[in-house]
């Protein structure tokens, strides 16, 4: 199969990278023009104007090929930007009147089409510095695997009300909704987002052992045996989580190992590991393991050892954990 990305700035790349790696035939266009240069602009494969805008002729024959379903098409960008709808074909982008959670907990899933597979629970640690100080985003996020009880009994009423939206709106692919306290004392639904969103996609794909399989539909999703967490947090330089441009500066520090453990945007890898001088969000640091301590250590030491100019990220990830474990135990008897 035939994959086509249309990544609005850098942020599917990663993705691109591992379809390649597992020897897909794969595409990738940047929306945003100057971001072009990350990954040292080595996965991309476009034809603009003299503007430096995509050309319509180009929007029209991608159109065609995903309607013809010569091409799965995965994309952040709006599908009305493109010229195309949910039901034009092989088609993973963006959930019609998304809205970011901004709650500490959240249900996540994988829809295909027809069901939810993979439910699992977000801890989000909001808040860009320690403490959750600073603006207002992801600053980490850990991915729980619950057991088959918590799923059948807590999650499962939620994910068929959310599968009948999914279907009505044409939906595929990665999902969370946000969870808060309701005044009956359970829980309710708070703001939905849908498709390839934040921290959420590497969170996902990191342990994931079938990408390829899981988009043309013909296999379930397959993790890493023995994951129940996944921990993932940004590694940045200024002036994220600002608008602005990044200095051009080496990354160092990291094994090759290590280096493979992370997902990697504002960089080039031309022979020397550097950033591309775009909006300062480096790598994406991440840990599995069976308990919430290891998996967040693992995270944090590649967090750590990245060696580059005023570095920012946040140690103390993961710091929601052990407090929404106890509360779901306690308020509504969930041991996960």
């Amino acid at each position: 199969m035939e994959y086509l990305l249309i990544s609005h700035r850098h942020g599917l790349m990663p993705l691109a990278h591992r379809l390649n790696l597992s020897g897909e035939q794969t595409n990738l266009i940047v929306w945003k023009h100057r971001f072009e240069k990350a990954w040292g602009g080595s996965l991309d494969q476009v034809i603009r104007g003299s503007k430096g805008e995509i050309r319509r002729e180009t929007l029209d024959l991608i159109g065609e090929q995903v309607r013809e379903g010569q091409v799965t098409l995965i994309t952040d960008v709006p599908l009305e930007k493109l010229g195309l709808e949910p039901g034009d074909g092989n088609i993973y982008g963006g959930l019609e009147g998304s809205e970011k959670p901004l709650s500490a907990l959240r249900i996540g899933g994988w829809f295909d089409g027809s069901k939810v597979q993979s439910p699992h629970l977000l801890v989000a640690d909001m808040g860009a510095w320690p403490g959750g100080m600073g603006p207002d985003t992801l600053g980490g996020l850990t991915l729980v695997f619950p057991n088959a009880a918590v799923v059948r009994e807590f999650m499962e009423p939620q994910l068929e009300v959310m599968s009948l939206q999914f279907q009505e709106k044409g939906f595929r692919g990665l999902f969370s909704v946000g969870l808060s306290p309701s005044e009956d004392g359970f829980v309710e639904f708070d703001r939905m987002e849908g498709g390839w969103g934040s921290l959420h996609t590497y969170a996902f794909l990191s342990e994931l052992e079938n990408f390829p399989a899981l988009l043309e539909g013909s296999e379930v999703c397959q993790f890493t045996g023995g994951v129940k967490y996944v921990t993932v947090v940004p590694v940045t330089i200024p002036p994220w989580p600002n608008q602005g441009k990044a200095l051009e500066v080496e990354i160092g520090g990291l094994t090759p190992t290590l280096t493979g453990k992370a997902f990697w945007f504002d960089v080039c890898m031309n022979g020397q590991l550097k950033t591309a001088g775009l909006d300062g969000f480096i790598a994406v640091a991440r840990g599995a393991a069976g308990n919430y301590e290891l998996a967040k250590a693992r995270a944090l030491e590649i967090a750590a050892k990245l060696d580059v100019p005023e570095k920012q990220f946040r140690p103390d990830v993961g710091v929601n954990i052990p407090l929404v474990i106890s509360t779901l135990e306690q308020q509504f008897g969930i041991v996960i």
